[in-house]
């Protein structure tokens, strides 16, 4: 009788160790399911982080072009603005800021200056905004340079943007020097600046008698704020 308890015992015991092992050994299983679960969306939240698709507020950005000309006898600087300014850029914001993708595009009939006709010279003769293709002046920036490190908030940074600009089908790589400011990791706004040579991209002056002396370089500016969505 004593030596059957004792099988029993055993036989309790031994089940009793192996239940314990399957549900240690499935709770492992559980535990190591949802590390590798947590890591995969470390590695998103991450990837997310990094990488930003930030698109131009448009009312809170603009383009400026100024240009000197003698108008009817009278030396006169030129300004012309243009709110009309839409886009995105695609960032790693990691390291040295490489700009993935990106495209700006300005309607090229917006700009407005002091004399309407003027302005309208402008679209239609000088950049030939009417005609197929030609709607759009697109900047597509290739390189960023002077954001490297780590990110500074609240500060401009002096920047310079490389990239290809297309004005009436004809395209010419193009340097903007300025600054960029990083109100958050989101946000960021600046001012850029570079001089167009407008004989460079086809680009022609009426003939008109009451101006003349136009300078062959016009001033570009561009303020500009943008969000990651």
């Amino acid at each position: 009788m004593k030596k059957k308890i004792g099988i029993a015992s055993v036989l309790v015991l031994a089940l009793f160790v192996t239940g314990c092992s399957s549900i240690f050994n499935k709770n492992n299983d559980n535990n190591a399911k949802m590390i590798d679960d947590d890591t995969k969306v470390q590695d998103e939240v991450v990837y997310e982080d990094v990488v930003r698709n930030f698109f131009l507020i448009s009312e809170e950005s603009e383009v400026e072009y100024s240009i000197n000309e003698i108008l009817r006898g009278v030396p006169t600087n030129v300004v012309g603005k243009s709110h009309s300014l839409s886009g995105n850029v695609v960032m790693n914001t990691e390291g040295d800021f490489e700009v993935i993708s990106g495209e700006i595009k300005l309607d090229a009939k917006s700009f407005k200056t002091d004399i309407s006709a003027r302005d309208n010279n402008v679209a239609n003769l000088i950049l030939k905004a009417n005609e197929e293709g030609n709607e759009f002046i697109v900047f597509k920036p290739d390189t960023i340079s002077g954001l490297e490190g780590d990110l500074v908030l609240n500060q401009d940074l002096p920047v310079e943007i490389t990239g290809n600009i297309t004005i009436a089908k004809v395209t010419q790589t193009m340097t903007f020097i300025g600054t960029m400011n990083w109100s958050d990791e989101n946000t960021f706004s600046g001012v850029i600046s570079a001089d167009l040579t407008y004989g460079n991209f086809d680009l022609f002056l009426p003939d008109f008698d009451f101006f003349t002396g136009v300078d062959e370089i016009a001033k570009l500016k561009i303020s500009f704020k943008a969000t990651a969505n």
